[in-house]
């Protein structure tokens, strides 16, 4: 239809919300129910809302936020044919925003081309290696740069994509995952700790699930080896950003990795960020800004921060 998706963050303050809808020129807001105190809350701060639409069941509605439309009624009152618009492959799309930056948080407005391109990218064998065979379950938010691209990575690729909304306790993963036959899932490691340690109490299996991708902070070296040990899953880090789609770098295997012994190549990836991805243009400099080799070795630094980075290893 032409419209910019912006997803806002209900985890940022009030404040923040409120800032980064009015930024973006958002005139319509879904919510869910479980978001209709939040929005009731927020609505003297949004006078850019022309409608508040929500995602419900016909017939339920928020008594909190008042003139609200129903989704599913809304659909129901249509006839269902939709003319496709025809426009450039770089009009506007998809729009997030960063969180935990100093001041306010920094819009990222993504075109249909780039999150095609990201999404194609994101399926090959040296990142998420996808086929029609998955099934997955995205753990990370949509706000949270476009749920790392795995909606649109799932559809490109044929995947079936399970959605655990709002209930990410161990126990009610654990029952997604061997219920819907879930392969590939992502999202932070608190997550997973959950996860694990429901599987660890109650004695439950992993079912289906062959592989997650975990991102948002450094991965565990003893999480990542629980569940290869004992699980058989394996563990992927990722790091990316907002502004990259997000992916940028990946830690999957390759040929000259596993050339050094199975121990090596199972290593590697915990204490390395990972391999750079198609479309991906990377350097590493020191906090001075000076480029540093790419001898898999040096760390790199943010300009005048003294923070070590991991980095690379693109010996391998």
């Amino acid at each position: 239809m032409g419209a910019v998706l912006h997803t806002a963050n209900p985890r940022l303050s009030d404040k923040q919300i409120a800032f980064t809808i009015a930024h973006a020129g958002s005139r319509i807001l879904f919510f869910e129910p479980n978001l209709a105190e939040l929005v009731a809350r927020l609505r003297p701060l949004l006078p850019g809302i022309e409608r508040y639409v929500l995602l419900a069941e016909r017939g339920t509605i928020a008594p909190d936020v008042a003139d609200t439309l129903n989704y599913e009624a809304l659909l129901a009152s249509e006839d269902g044919a939709l003319t496709w618009m025809s426009f450039d492959e770089k009009a506007a799309a998809f729009l997030c925003y960063t969180s935990g930056t100093t001041g306010d948080p920094k819009g990222v407005l993504y075109s249909h081309r780039s999150i095609v391109l990201h999404g194609m990218a994101a399926g090959l064998s040296s990142a998420f290696g996808f086929s029609a065979f998955d099934v997955i379950m995205p753990c990370s938010s949509m706000y949270h740069a476009t749920a790392w691209g795995l909606p649109f990575t799932a559809a490109i690729n044929g995947c079936k994509l399970v959605l655990p909304c709002d209930r990410m306790d161990g126990a009610s993963l654990a029952d997604l995952i061997n219920e819907e036959g879930v392969t590939f899932s992502g999202g932070v490691p608190t997550i997973w700790t959950l996860y694990l340690a429901h599987l660890d109490t109650t004695g439950t299996g992993v079912g289906n699930l062959k592989r997650l991708v975990i991102g948002g902070s450094a991965v565990p070296r003893a999480m990542a080896e629980t569940f290869r040990a004992k699980y058989g899953v394996t563990v992927l880090q990722l790091w990316g950003m907002t502004e990259t789609n997000p992916l940028g770098v990946i830690s999957t295997p390759s040929p000259l990795l596993m050339a050094e012994g199975e121990d090596f190549a199972n290593d590697l990836p915990l204490t390395k960020q990972g391999r750079m991805q198609f479309g991906i243009e990377l350097r590493i400099i020191d906090g001075d800004g000076t480029p540093l080799p790419w001898d898999g070795e040096q760390a790199g630094a943010r300009p005048g921060r003294d923070v070590g980075r991991r980095s690379l290893f693109p010996r391998y």
